[in-house]
């Protein structure tokens, strides 16, 4: 499934920002760069894990709401995005906004 390609994504960025904060930040991994990747993380990671397990278990009304809440922290990081002026996180989140919100909707009209 697609979306748990792009959850599987964020969740590795997740990781890979949690343990190198300076890649995240741009810059040096200063205190505030280390609990923002951190904070990343403790969202990004129990979010992947849902995306990818809720199909294999079958939990199609699970996986709707969990899509739905996944869709809208996309969305949120579109904003992030584009207020910092980065594009690739902006055009990036939202494909994945996209694909969560459009994929909620045909899982719960079909």
């Amino acid at each position: 499934m697609v979306n748990a390609v792009f959850a599987l994504v964020s969740g590795g960025f997740a990781i890979a920002a949690a343990l190198r904060p300076a890649m995240l930040a741009h810059g040096p991994a200063t205190p505030a760069a280390s609990l923002y990747a951190w904070t990343y993380a403790a969202r990004a990671i129990p979010l992947t894990i849902a995306v990818v397990i809720l199909p294999i278990l079958g939990d199609w009304p699970g996986l709707v709401a969990i899509l739905l809440v996944s869709g809208a922290v996309q969305a949120a990081d579109v904003a992030i995005g584009a207020a910092q002026r980065n594009w690739g996180m902006t055009a990036g989140a939202a494909v994945a906004a996209a694909v969560h919100l459009g994929s909620a909707w045909w899982l719960a009209v079909h």
